[in-house]
Parts: structure tokens; C-alpha cells; sequence
């Protein structure tokens, strides 16, 4: 030191020996070290030592620079506090007298703070919008699942947050993470089927030190579809077919074949009308081998456009079976759309049947009133029903 004088004591003896000993570095606690040595007997010249006035510890990151010294006093250990972990720090002691009299330092000591140890505890899922096992979830709803810690946002992503349907199809989704409140969510691209059973499954998904979350999966069911508003048809209003009126003048009956999903009952009948159209039109009910169930003959029509009349008396049908409805155009015209069923028409609990699904569909019978089983080029004829379900 520049302002005192240095002599030689014990302390100095070679490999740090203070009487003997090594200096000794232990670990206290997180960022503390105790340096501790044993008190020296006498002076470097071997006389006894009968004016020591304390010890001082030097300390720094470098070898040979000491940047911090404490003073211990008499005290033959001391604790240094705030240390960096991980870092290297170069420690050393000497001693003075009591006239201040401060010896070289002896040999230093390098010493590693160690780290604390890793983060070895694997996160856990703490709570999720929808319960394992939930029923009647809605079908637009996003899952949201929060997890016990920060996790590794690049391991939550469309391969390890997953949801399937019940054949194991993948729904497609869009999987984000927030980290504030480390929760990942799915939402869906569209909605979920009504009514169906879904799992959602994590699998891979890892916290910020790397520990992995267990396997975790849940499953739920959606609610069921709301009941349609109804009385219920195939067709709005708003609804056109693609030709109003046929340049055909032969008498027709046309129909169509549909099915209900749920049981309930018929309670009339509607057609589209071009012009020329005209004369005394009659519809009909009949179930798929051609019995008659209900007939009304239209009263107070308009020129052109829906028509629209009612049964005396409702018809139950039955759920999932097919029925056919039509009307009797006596002067042609009628309104047709070709290659219409080539798929079904589906509109609430009615399906107005693809071809195919139970024989043709678009049929019609020339000349008469009478069941229609002739078919050309899966046609609609715009007939349609008016459903009330139980």
C-alpha cells in the first residue's frame, strides 16, 4: 500500500501458510464467500509476534489487482458479500501492526463463484377454459389452457397444440402464447360440429430452461345444434330457380324427395311459379312407395312467384325417412334448375335429397296427376314443404 510501510510477518509464508495453514475460501450462501486463515505466531525474521494490529483481505477479478480491500481486524475470517455468480475473483490477505505496518500479500487464491442450480422442476397446466370432460361447449369457442411457469414460446405451435375430432382428423387452428400470462389458446379456423367429441393434446412443450410439460390432453363434447327456427322450408323466399318458366306446355307433376332429421309435421306445401303457369294447381304428400298422405288444390295465387298453401290437417312424418312432395302444373311452365342435385339441399332439419341417396331426384310424371318417379338431368322443379318439428 502507497501510504504504508510493509514488513514481513508469518502471514506470508509460501502457498498463503498463515501458521501453516492454507487460506481458506468457502461458499456462505448465494454471492458470499468466507475467507478464513489461522492467526501467525511471529515475524518473517522467526521472532515472536507481539504487536499484530488486524488483517486485511484484497480482492478483484484479475490476477495481481485487488480492487476491494476489507478490513478484518482481528478477526481471523470475514465474510465478502455481492459477488457475481459465475465470476472468477482473485483473493489475498495481509497483515499489519499496531504502527500500521502492512506486509506483502501473500500468495493469492483464484475462486469461482458457482452458479445456483438449474431449473429442474418440469411446468405443470394449471387451469383450462373448458374442463376435461366438459359437455354442451360452444362450438366457436377458443381453449385456453395456463401452465404452472414461463414456458418456451417457440414449443407451443400447431404441431405440439393440437386438436382432433373423433376419427383423429386435425382441426386446423391457430395456436399463440402470451407470455404475460403464460397461457397458450387454439381457436379454431371455423367452427366445431355440433354435437361432437373433440381432444385437445400437448405434447412436446417445454419451459424456459428446458424442462418438459408431462403428455396432457382433454377431452370435451360440443353442444348440440340449436333447434331451427321454424316452420321450416328448403327455400327462402329470396330464393330463384335459374329458368322462372319451361317453353314445355305438357301437363306435369313434379316433385321432390327430402327427409326431416328430426320427426315432425308437414303442415303444407310451396312452389315457385313462372308465368304462363297457369290453371288449377294441386300438391300432394306422398311417402317414398308412392301412397298418398295429404292432397290441397291452391287457392288464391299470384301471377308470378312463391305460392304458398296449407293442408287441412298436418302430417306427421317421421325422422330420417324420405318423402316426396309435389304439385300438378295442367299448362306446363314450370320453373327448373338442371344438375341442382347433384348434391343434397340442406336447410335446418330438411334435406332435399342428392340424387342417388334414395334412387333420383328432380322427378316428375308426364300427362296426369299421379306419383312421379321420371327423372331427367337431377332437376329441382321448385317444390318445396312447410315443417314444423315435434
Amino acid at each position: 500500500m502507497s501510504n504504508r510501510c510493509h514488513r514481513p510477518l508469518s502471514v506470508l509464508s509460501a502457498v498463503i501458510l498463515i501458521s501453516g495453514l492454507p487460506l481458506m475460501v468457502s461458499l456462505v450462501q448465494a454471492a458470499q464467500v468466507q475467507v478464513s486463515w489461522t492467526a501467525p505466531t511471529t515475524n518473517a525474521n522467526g521472532s515472536p509476534l507481539t504487536d499484530l494490529g488486524g488483517y486485511r483481505v484484497h480482492y478483484g477479478t484479475s490476477a495481481g489487482q485487488y480492487s476491494t480491500t476489507l478490513d478484518a481486524g482481528i478477526a481471523t475470517q470475514v465474510v465478502i458479500a455481492g459477488l457475481a455468480e459465475g465470476q472468477t475473483y482473485y483473493i489475498t490477505v495481509t497483515a499489519y501492526d499496531t504502527s500500521q505496518n502492512e506486509s506483502t500479500y501473500a500468495t493469492e487464491v483464484a475462486y469461482t463463484v458457482p452458479m445456483p442450480p438449474g431449473d429442474t422442476t418440469p411446468p405443470t397446466v394449471g387451469t383450462s377454459s373448458v374442463a376435461d370432460g366438459a359437455i354442451n361447449v360452444d362450438p366457436n369457442t377458443t381453449l385456453t389452457v395456463a401452465f404452472s411457469e414461463a414456458m418456451d414460446a417457440s414449443t407451443l405451435n400447431a404441431t405440439t397444440v393440437q386438436l382432433r375430432d373423433p376419427s383423429s382428423a386435425l382441426i386446423a387452428a391457430s395456436v399463440t402464447y402470451n407470455a404475460s400470462t403464460k397461457t397458450v389458446s387454439l381457436e379454431p379456423a371455423s367452427p366445431l360440429a355440433a354435437n361432437t367429441a373433440y381432444t385437445l393434446t400437448i405434447i412436446g412443450a417445454k419451459d424456459q430452461a428446458g424442462n418438459a410439460l408431462a403428455n396432457f390432453s382433454l377431452g370435451f363434447m360440443t353442444a348440440p345444434a340449436p333447434p331451427p327456427v321454424c316452420p321450416c322450408s328448403l327455400w327462402a323466399s329470396t330464393d330463384l330457380p335459374q329458368v322462372a318458366a319451361v317453353s314445355d306446355t305438357r301437363a306435369l307433376e313434379l316433385g321432390l324427395k327430402f327427409q326431416a332429421t328430426v320427426a315432425g309435421e308437414i303442415t303444407g306445401v310451396r312452389f315457385y311459379k313462372g308465368s304462363g303457369n297457369t290453371g288449377t294447381h294441386q300438391a300432394k304428400l306422398w311417402d317414398r312407395t308412392g301412397t298418398l298422405l295429404k292432397s290441397v288444390t291452391y287457392s288464391g295465387e299470384t301471377s308470378t312467384g312463391w305460392q304458398q298453401m296449407l293442408f287441412s290437417s298436418p302430417v306427421t312424418i317421421q325422422a330420417n325417412t324420405t318423402y316426396v312432395i309435389s304439385y300438378f302444373a295442367p299448362d306446363g311452365h314450370n320453373a327448373t334448375t338442371e344438375n341442382y342435385f347433384i348434391t343434397a339441399r340442406t336447410k335446418g332439419p330438411l334435406i332435399g335429397l342428392a340424387d342417388g341417396t334414395d334412387g333420383p331426384n328432380g322427378v316428375y310424371h308426364i300427362g296426369s296427376s299421379a306419383f312421379p318417379t321420371d327423372t331427367w338431368h337431377q332437376n329441382s322443379y321448385w317444390v318445396d314443404v312447410i315443417f314444423m318439428p315435434n
